[in-house]
């Protein structure tokens, strides 16, 4: 990012599930449980790192929700600064 004029800004790549807003909690965080121990199998973390991908799991939908709300505000500033407009 750097080289493109946005020093101070880095980028990662991941991945995370959403569902609707009426999901009830109980349900979102048996997901959350499944979705944990799946990827903490030894054929996910063969898999994803002969792909050199890094597992890191949040520790919860909340802390997830954090990530995420963190990173649209950085990259709200990103936009800002760059005075793009979405249409």
């Amino acid at each position: 990012m750097a080289e493109a004029g946005f020093a101070g800004i880095g980028t990662s790549h991941w991945h995370g599930l959403f569902a609707s807003r009426r999901v009830p909690p109980e349900i979102v965080s048996r997901l959350h449980v499944s979705v944990v121990r799946a990827l903490d199998s030894e054929e996910a973390r063969s898999t994803f790192g002969n792909a050199g991908a890094r597992l890191v799991p949040s520790a919860s939908p909340a802390a997830f929700a954090a990530e995420v709300k963190a990173e649209m505000a950085e990259w709200e500033k990103v936009k800002a600064d760059i005075a793009l407009k979405i249409e």
